[in-house]
């Protein structure tokens, strides 16, 4: 069979007038400690989880949490369980969609002291957790109790953290900072702050079923908040002379090169990242000067699947979704 190219320019500059809060909606509670889309929220205080209508708010349905000594925090959604914290602990429990407990594990064995925050995502299946003692985030794989548990980074310089969500650009924090209660951190120091919109404070956030738009609590204003950080998104349309211009093949066979355009000169990191916005593959640091570049990439090693091709210059940011078919794999 004859294979097929072709090349997919896909360009996402990343600034602030491209972000703005999409919806807002009333939080049934003051008490929200946690979210998971699209849409459950966790109560810490009544010890609830509810199921809500993402757009209206309206309560579908008010799930049960089994007894915890402490209050629940954070919150993980699976196609079966909820999963969720204990505050000022280690521990984790599990719980079937009808609120029976299916189990606890205390992750105090591995190193973790004080977990806030919780994110789940289905394939592969993991789970991400944050850590407010240390500010560090981990990656657990699923099931629990695997003991199969890495430190993705350790948040620089970040005030006092709660909850935590996957997206497309990086991982998603609600922490005690009044200018932007919601940091998207790439890596352990660089992060974007929330731009245009109405809200006040941020506790719970959850990963949206975009990988663009995430949740997030806002207990000063008594809301929820859908926060679109890209309008046009991973699938939409960009500047008409953007910063940066990044074209690849799509699909991707093994080894490949991209043509990276710059419009000016500037400290460059180009990485590749899974669909989850996990790091798999530093492509390129360094500096360029402007105009075009022919760089390498080098993927025969990696499973197949859908990855990001996330492109950095200055304050301008790029995200190139594509298909990668090894046939060796």
């Amino acid at each position: 069979m004859r294979s097929i190219k072709f090349c997919l320019t896909l360009l996402i500059v990343f600034t602030c007038s491209a972000q703005y809060i999409e919806n807002s909606c009333p939080a049934p509670s003051e008490h929200i400690t946690g979210l998971a889309g699209e849409l459950y929220a966790i109560d810490s205080l009544q010890k609830v989880v509810y199921e809500l209508n993402p757009w209206s708010g309206e309560v579908f349905d008010t799930i049960p949490i089994p007894w915890t000594q402490c209050s629940p925090v954070g919150l993980a959604i699976r196609p079966d369980s909820i999963i969720f914290a204990e505050s000022g602990s280690a521990l984790i429990h599990v719980m079937t969609m009808d609120g029976d407990s299916v189990g606890s594990i205390d992750l105090s064995v591995h190193g973790l002291q004080t977990i806030t925050g919780l994110c789940a995502f289905y394939s592969p299946q993991k789970l991400h957790i944050i850590d407010s003692a240390t500010n560090t985030i981990y990656e657990y794989t699923l099931p629990l109790g695997s003991g199969n548990i890495s430190e993705l980074f350790t948040l620089q310089s970040c005030p006092e953290v709660h909850d935590i969500a996957n997206t497309c650009y990086g991982v998603a924090v609600a922490c005690e900072d009044s200018l932007s209660p919601v940091r998207i951190y790439w890596d352990s120091v660089n992060y974007y702050t929330l731009s245009y919109g109405d809200y006040s404070s941020a506790v719970g956030v959850g990963t949206a079923s975009e990988g663009n738009r995430f949740y997030f609590s806002d207990p000063d204003m008594g809301m929820i908040h859908r926060y679109c950080m890209d309008m046009g998104g991973i699938s939409g349309h960009a500047e008409s002379n953007p910063e940066i211009k990044c074209r690849i093949p799509n699909p991707i066979e093994g080894d490949t090169e991209m043509q990276l355009h710059l419009r000016s000169s500037g400290e460059v990191s180009v990485a590749v990242s899974d669909i989850s916005g996990r790091e798999v593959i530093s492509v390129y640091e360094g500096v360029l000067a402007e105009g075009s570049h022919s760089i390498p990439v080098y993927m025969m090693n990696l499973p197949n699947g859908v990855y990001l091709m996330k492109v950095r210059c200055g304050d301008n940011f790029s995200i190139t979704e594509f298909t990668l078919l090894n046939s060796s794999r």
